[in-house]
């Protein structure tokens, strides 16, 4: 009988112990992550919250030159952080299905074709990279889909028409009212092309002819025999723009997102509803025609799509139906964890591909 040699025996312990690690992968115990009672989730829906609890820690930090995992929240390590808010939001996936259950509500037709479509929407563009963390589409579409739905569904039950904490129409037009302004406006440039192909500013009798057509323009409009809409329809046809020019927006002044000029948003602030005025904007080199529009109108006409008064009192309710949430799901005890699940990922496994502090990958170039 041939003996093994040293090469040998080396060759055969190492496919013994490739064989190990590959008839290990699959284990029956590591398939779920949480029960309570019959209710069991898959292993895959906790990674989903894990994932969910770093990209809220990614988005949350104010230094983003320190890397995330070096970053402390609520005084705790970031690793340590996430991992427990983890924890906390498959607590609320299992306290929102609680709700749904005390309340009676079921998912209507069109709410589970919603949960199919957006789980399929998201699944298209970053059904890979989940797969490859473990996360299949199933638990993507039960921690993220139908949780959305759901959350929306016992939200609506509580605080929209006929809930116990109904927000009346009165109530949301007092708080629309003072937070939110709305307005048209159209801008016209002030520079022109040179010979040579250079943008420079407008001589003054060209500028001249620009600031007078807006300012007959807004005469017009105060004078009740035009609109905001005729105005820049004639400005674009005398213009030869490609494009509509008119622009209707509504805003909050007080919000640090805006991209409107300091210029813009205090002349907008010192208007009143109905008004139009004209004025320059010099850095920016246009001249700008601008409607400040009734916002209880504006209100109204959101109030009649279910989808944007739904939206408005998500603004108004979200922080204390949220605390809410936290509270019930945190006060839960009959979660059985596993912890050959929980615990066991390491939430830095999310950094090369979720995190802006991330190292870049080295290419060849490199």
């Amino acid at each position: 009988m041939k003996k093994w040699g040293k090469k040998g025996l080396a060759a055969l312990l190492s496919a013994m112990l490739l064989l190990g690690v590959c008839t290990g992968c699959y284990s029956e115990s590591k398939t779920w992550s949480a029960k309570r009672g019959d209710d069991t989730l898959a292993t895959g829906v906790y990674i989903y919250e894990l994932f969910a609890a770093f990209n809220e820690a990614e988005n949350s930090r104010t230094d983003k030159t320190v890397p995330l995992m070096d970053t402390e929240f609520d005084g705790m390590r970031a690793s340590d952080w996430i991992l427990e808010e983890a924890k906390s939001l498959t607590r609320r996936l299992f306290y929102v299905e609680q709700l749904m259950e005390e309340r009676n509500l079921t998912l209507s037709p069109e709410q589970e074709s919603t949960v199919k479509s957006m789980a399929s929407n998201y699944w298209s563009s970053l059904g890979s990279t989940f797969d490859s963390y473990g996360i299949s589409q199933e638990s993507f579409s039960r921690a993220y889909a139908r949780y959305a739905v759901m959350y929306a569904a016992v939200f609506m039950d509580i605080y929209g028409k006929g809930g116990e904490k109904e927000v009346s129409d009165e109530e949301i037009h007092e708080y629309y009212d003072k937070k939110y302004v709305t307005f048209q406006y159209f801008c016209a440039s002030l520079t022109t092309t040179n010979e040579d192909g250079e943008t420079v500013e407008m001589d003054g009798d060209a500028k001249k002819e620009v600031t007078d057509t807006l300012d007959g323009y807004a005469l017009s409009i105060r004078e009740g025999n035009s609109t905001m809409e005729k105005a820049a329809e004639a400005y674009k046809e005398k213009s030869e723009a490609s494009h509509d020019l008119l622009t209707q927006d509504t805003i909050d002044p007080t919000s640090e997102s805006l991209l409107y000029p300091e210029d813009f948003l205090k002349k907008l602030a010192e208007m009143e509803e109905g008004e139009v005025l004209t004025f320059e904007l010099p850095e920016e080199h246009l001249y700008v025609i601008l409607q400040k529009n009734p916002i209880f109108d504006e209100c109204q006409q959101r109030l009649e799509s279910d989808g944007t008064r739904s939206a408005i009192l998500s603004e108004m309710r979200g922080d204390e139906f949220d605390a809410m949430l936290k509270e019930g799901a945190d006060s839960l005890t009959d979660i059985e964890w596993n912890n050959e699940v929980v615990g066991a990922y390491d939430p830095a496994m999310f950094v090369e591909k979720f995190s802006s502090t991330a190292t870049p990958t080295p290419t060849p170039e490199d």
